[in-house]
């Protein structure tokens, strides 16, 4: 499976290409695909010094299982 970034504005795009749109956006007002919070960084991550974001977020991410993802 290949997984593809974007964003809001080329959701028809996307559609009309077969592709399904998912977010993981914490604030998608006018999005009406998908959404699949497990994938959302913490709140608090973005307060945290940035050097300390990708290892936080990464240790997340790890902690799920990419087959029920």
């Amino acid at each position: 499976m290949k997984i593809y970034t974007g964003n809001f504005a080329n959701t028809a795009k996307y559609i009309a290409a077969g592709l399904t749109p998912i977010s993981i956006a914490m604030s998608a007002r006018h999005f009406t695909g998908i959404l699949y919070r497990k994938l959302n960084p913490e709140l608090h991550y973005l307060t945290d010094d940035p050097i300390d974001y990708e290892p936080k977020y990464n240790k997340k991410l790890l902690s799920l299982d990419a087959k029920v993802v």
